[in-house]
């Protein structure tokens, strides 16, 4: 169980399914429900359906695949990526157990980020298998009412930030078990086109609460399609590792991270270099720096910025004549400077 917490809120969340368990404000009163026998659960993440497919059967690939109703991550550990004293993050990818029910390769992580008196619910999806997959995701909290006691009508209203009108929602009171599907804003992110990749501009919850769902095809993105494809060839971004659970812990270099950090922060003269015997932990430095700027926890002149290795081996090995290699590092510099 991780604690976040700032002046207003204080927050629980387990990493069986990510799942937030507490969330109190600064007098100790409860806002989210404590599971009992009405409802065992608290606020279950749905993945990869919400809801459930007919008779929980569907095929790929012409082959035959069983998924419980919500899918599998609600009860499913994650594993723990970073924290900070206001946010957390946890990640979950196919195991051998998730593929005989869900055949694609995927990295799910999940980031709770306090933010005065809301909780922001950060949804990353990234494809990793060789095909498109296809998937929903969706957030299911209840909450308490406090000071409210048990039947006693309730007082108080419900706001949604998404101005829909609620009579486009089909209510499942009815048994009908049918949903109608609502275009979110756009800036909420929550509706992907089938044409879309998914990341976590693409997939980023709003604040919980409002029962959000995102649907569609994470289309695999090939090296070399996006806006830097030299680039991405030639390297491997440490931040969106650091962001889906690909990096280890880095521990001890608390010091030597905060250095380079002040260094790259300079408008001068902000070049920094390490020096050292292989095996010395150099590396671990600038993963361990990744890792800050994912979660932002660092100057904001580094926020949203990336981080990325550079294979030179890989780069000379793809030169064949005099010139090319020195035309490839042009073309780098021009896609770092754009």
């Amino acid at each position: 169980m991780e604690t976040i917490q700032n002046e207003l809120l204080t927050v629980e969340v387990s990493a069986m399914g990510a799942e937030l368990q507490s969330i109190k404000d600064s007098d100790g009163r409860e806002y989210l429900w404590q599971a009992g026998e009405k409802w065992p659960r608290r606020s279950p993440i749905l993945f990869p359906i919400v809801c459930s497919v007919n008779n929980d059967t569907y095929r790929v690939d012409g082959k035959e695949y069983h998924l419980p109703r919500h899918g599998f991550a609600r009860d499913t550990e994650f594993k723990l990526i970073a924290q900070g004293p206001d946010r957390v993050t946890y990640a979950l990818h196919e195991s051998e157990e998730t593929l005989k029910v869900y055949p694609y390769c995927f990295n799910l992580a999940v980031t709770y980020k306090l933010e005065g008196n809301k909780v922001h619910v950060i949804w990353h999806v990234e494809n990793t298998d060789k095909r498109d997959i296809h998937f929903q995701i969706g957030g299911h909290p209840a909450f308490l009412a406090p000071g409210c006691k048990e039947d006693e009508p309730l007082k108080g209203v419900i706001v949604f930030d998404n101005k829909e009108q609620m009579q486009n929602l089909k209510s499942y009171i009815d048994g009908s078990h049918e949903l109608t599907e609502i275009e979110a804003e756009t800036k909420d992110g929550m509706n992907l086109s089938d044409e879309e990749e998914v990341d976590d501009e693409d997939v980023t919850g709003n604040e919980q609460g409002q029962g959000a769902q995102a649907q569609g095809t994470a289309v695999r993105q090939k090296k070399g399609e996006g806006k830097t494809p030299v680039l991405d060839n030639f390297s491997t971004d440490l931040t969106q590792a650091a962001l889906l659970g690909k990096l280890d812990p880095v521990v001890g270099r608390e010091k030597e991270i905060q250095r380079v950090t002040e260094i790259l922060c300079r408008r001068k003269k902000n070049n920094p270099i390490l020096i050292g015997e292989p095996g010395v932990g150099k590396s671990a430095i600038v993963e361990g720096l990744a890792q800050r700027i994912a979660l932002k926890h660092t100057s904001p002149v580094l926020f949203n910025k990336r981080l990325v290795s550079l294979d030179m081996t890989a780069i000379v090995a793809g030169t064949k004549y005099r010139g090319q290699f020195e035309e490839m590092l042009k073309a780098l510099i021009r896609e770092l400077e754009t």
